[in-house]
């Protein structure tokens, strides 16, 4: 469902991120909204993000 999770974040571009609004985008692609509130508030995948932040910032990527 990562896709589907993208997609709709880039949908709704210019709204305010946070816990709550991505607990609701990922509820309208068909995720599990309480296992996706935990993921966030566990930072479970914080390491893997981090790390293609910085990937992305030493190849000159400093944007979407």
């Amino acid at each position: 469902m990562f896709f589907e999770f993208q997609h709709a974040v880039y949908e709704n571009f210019g709204i305010t991120y946070n816990p709550v609004n991505f607990v609701n985008i990922a509820t309208t692609v068909g995720l599990d909204p309480d296992g996706f509130s935990q993921c966030l508030s566990d930072r479970t995948h914080r390491a893997d993000v981090e790390n293609a932040r910085r990937a992305a910032t030493r190849q000159g990527i400093s944007s979407t």
